[in-house]
């Protein structure tokens, strides 16, 4: 059933899409602002990013995909079609996923699996004044053994993953409204989720403007709840908020400055949660991040360090958090396979009493957080003091390898450890079992064939500490996985 409405949906869209004849248009009208052909071509982490259109005077054929990136659809060429899309192919195996738990519904203590995942979007542009982004999804997950597994992999079957309307009166302002994803800074607060079998998306409206050198969003959305039996609908109880600015400071310095604002209906997962603490009010949560970041380089070196407080109330009780996340990194460029040594801190605050009045928890709001406390995803940015060392090589311009050394430790001793997903999952009652929750160590390899084709291995390590220690069982978590993804 959800499979048929999808489908329906996806084709009532693409035959709006289309039109039948192009309509009339002034003669003042002035042409579509074409944006400079990219060196070298390259897919984005967000494919709605993509403009195709500087293929106008270009010759189709330097790539066997150029004839569908930039379809002309009447004589003058304003409007245009580009068709894209993905498929990746990963396979996983764990070893003491829930540091070696087992139950009736998951007899075994590891797991492996396949996850396979495909994305087919079109893109229809009418100059640069409208424009009509359909894209549709389909992930699969073979072979899981344990129910539930400690870091799901959603599956979503054929369902309908962005579909927008831009319209846009100048080229200071666009505004966009649909269902589409949100990226902003490194992912630390919100991001698409790309390691996800499916990745995440908003319905909402965004208004996009630029000055100069400066961009602006304001945005207000909800998150997609991904239904594998139903055709995925918003989470009527969340709305999120925000505004969002880059600036340069400086020729190689920039700056933003942002604040988003979450409500929840009912939220559950902040300090301990009911089923770790009955002195906490499940209720309403108005929550609000204020932050800035600031990123740059002097010569070899590189920096990047962001931060902020978070206010407001969750069930009567005021919100007082905050986090700070900052790296450093050196760059040997004319050594062999210009390796980089670059050195990170991560805090996030947790609470520090339960039942004081106060909330103390950071909220990760939407991260793509696998890409910040080790690849084994036993962490979320929630109660934590972190700290890590990467050196990244590359010996040839398709090959790049990098290894990380993570230390983790709690924030708060009176607060719990949140996975992933920001949900706690162990809790010392009497606050005495200790700070250390773990280390973990990373190498992974990705290698890029050619411009469609790239290739992941990846081994991560995590010892646990003192903390998990004390509060359950405490195996070693070891991950390996390998996959293949290719775009167009």
């Amino acid at each position: 059933m959800k499979s048929a409405y999808a489908a329906a949906m996806l084709a009532v869209l693409s035959a709006t899409a289309f039109p039948q004849t192009p309509p009339t248009q002034p003669a003042a009208a002035a042409p579509a602002t074409v944006k400079p052909a990219p060196s070298p071509r390259t897919y984005l982490t967000l494919r709605a990013d993509e403009d195709w259109r500087w293929l106008k005077n270009e010759p189709a054929d330097k790539d066997p995909f150029d004839p569908i990136k930039y379809i002309p659809l009447d004589p003058a060429k304003d409007w245009s079609l580009t068709i894209g899309g993905s498929a990746r192919f990963r396979f996983e195996y764990k070893i003491n996923p829930a540091f070696g738990a087992t139950n009736a519904a998951s007899p075994t203590a590891n797991d492996d699996y396949f996850l396979h995942r495909y994305y087919l979007h079109a893109d229809l542009r009418y100059r640069d004044s409208l424009r009509i982004f359909v894209e549709g999804k389909a992930g699969f997950i073979d072979g899981e053994k344990r129910n539930p597994p400690p870091t799901p992999q959603p599956a979503d079957h054929v369902d309908l993953h962005q579909a927008f309307v831009d319209l846009s009166a100048s080229k200071e302002f666009t505004l966009r409204l649909g269902r589409q994803e949100l990226l902003y800074d490194k992912q630390k607060l919100v991001g698409p989720l790309d390691w996800a079998n499916v990745r995440r998306s908003f319905d909402g409206v965004k208004l996009m403007m630029k000055f100069d050198q400066t961009k602006i969003d304001a945005f207000w959305a909800r998150p997609v709840v991904i239904d594998n039996d139903r055709f995925d609908q918003p989470d009527d109880n969340t709305n999120f908020a925000g505004l969002h600015a880059t600036t340069p400071l400086h020729k190689d310095h920039q700056m933003a400055l942002f604040t988003y604002y979450l409500n929840r209906n009912r939220d559950t997962r902040t300090t301990f949660g009911p089923e770790y603490n009955a002195d906490l009010k499940a209720g309403n949560t108005d929550r609000v991040t204020l932050g800035a970041r600031f990123w740059g380089k002097f010569d070899a070196w590189d920096y990047d360090v962001e931060g902020g407080p978070q206010i407001g109330q969750l069930a009567g009780d005021d919100i007082l958090a905050g986090y700070v996340s900052a790296e450093v990194g050196y760059t040997f460029a004319d050594a062999w396979a210009k390796p980089r040594v670059s050195v990170g801190y991560d805090y996030a605050s947790g609470d520090n009493a339960a039942g004081d009045g106060q909330n103390n928890t950071f909220d990760q709001l939407f991260p793509t957080g696998h890409l910040w406390f080790g690849y084994v995803d036993i962490l979320g940015r929630q109660n934590i003091n972190a700290g890590n060392i990467t050196l990244t090589i590359q010996p040839t311009k398709e090959l790049k390898i990098w290894a990380s050394y993570h230390i983790f430790c709690l924030a708060d001793s009176n607060d719990a450890a949140y996975n992933a997903a920001g949900a706690p999952f162990r809790r010392s009652t009497s606050g005495t079992a200790g700070m250390s929750l773990g280390h973990e160590f990373d190498i992974t390899a990705s290698y890029q064939l050619d411009r469609h084709t790239s290739f992941l291995f990846g081994y991560g390590w995590f010892i646990p500490a003192n903390f998990i220690d004390n509060t359950g069982l405490s195996k070693d978590v070891h991950f390996l996985y390998t996959g293949v993804e290719y775009k167009f």
